[in-house]
């Protein structure tokens, strides 16, 4: 009977090791602390996500990523929706099922909808979903995913002259 139990929680705990077979960072062997106190600072709940555990294999590599995501996500005039869409996108075209799951909430937090993710399932760019902003954000993504080329018919060119969504939320030279 212990061994059962024992067994069983062995099989219920969380794995130590992704599918990539690349072990997680346990809190304890993470660092250094003032990068690991970013990475909260900027996650619900402070709570660092298997992401991060693999990332701080390379604290270096890390740092660079966690600055860059917090400048996309907290300091540019980008829309949230507008920001997570893509993101979405990208994660059906690399079926990157971790990546949806995680920005799944903040889509819909940031105004998204559940047709629309319905929609983004079947990478659908329904008109009667998403705005024509939206719909060339979209054709934009799956363009640079799919094929690294990206044509520029003129339902593109909207999201080019509309500089001042890439422009800082704290610096603006105007």
């Amino acid at each position: 009977m212990t061994t059962l139990l024992l067994l069983g929680a062995l099989l219920s705990a969380p794995s130590q090791v992704s599918k990539m077979g690349i072990p997680y960072i346990t809190d304890d062997k993470a660092g250094p602390p003032d990068l690991i106190e970013a990475i909260r600072s900027r996650r619900p709940g402070g709570k660092l996500l298997n992401l991060d555990r693999i990332l701080l294999h390379s604290p270096n590599f890390t740092k660079g990523w966690n600055t860059m995501f917090a400048a996309i996500r907290g300091q540019l005039a980008l829309p949230g929706k507008l920001r997570e869409l893509p993101i979405m996108a990208i994660a059906v075209l690399n079926k990157a099922d971790y990546e949806w799951v995680q920005h799944e909430p903040e889509f819909l937090k940031a105004g998204g909808t559940r047709e629309q993710l319905a929609a983004l399932k079947d990478l659908k760019a329904d008109p009667k979903l998403f705005d024509a902003t939206e719909l060339a954000a979209l054709q934009l993504t799956i363009e640079m995913t799919r094929d690294v080329q990206v044509g520029v018919p003129a339902d593109k060119t909207a999201l080019f002259r509309r500089p001042e969504m890439l422009r800082s939320r704290r610096w603006n030279p105007e």
